[in-house]
Formats: C-alpha cells, structure tokens, sequence
C-alpha cells in the first residue's frame, strides 16, 4: 500500500534530490575552488574590455 503511495511521486522526487545534490555540489566545489573562479571571472573581464567597467568584477 505504502509504495502504490510513493510510485507516483518517484519521477519528481528523483528530480528534487538530484537538484539537491547539484546545488549542495556546486556550493562545495565554489566553497573549495574560489580563487579559481575568481581568476576565471577576471579573465573574463580583460578578455572582454568593452563589455565591462570597473565595477564589474565586484558586481560578479
């Protein structure tokens, strides 16, 4: 009876949880990593010079 219950909410479920995990990765990966995507941010401004002013890399 329990899992006639839970069959039908299974797909969205396993959406929400892999969402989790991603989120929860991401925050990890940032938390260890953010001298690296620091860096990658501001290559991504001289790159692009005519895009951004100097306040662009406090804003991102």
């Amino acid at each position: 009876m329990m899992s006639a219950d839970i069959s039908t909410i299974k797909a969205g479920l396993a959406i929400v949880l892999i969402g989790l995990f991603f989120s929860v990765g991401l925050g990890i990966s940032f938390g260890v990593n953010e001298d690296a995507y620091q860096e990658y941010v501001a290559e991504g401004i001289a790159a692009h010079p005519g895009l951004h002013n100097e306040a662009s890399a406090d804003k991102i």
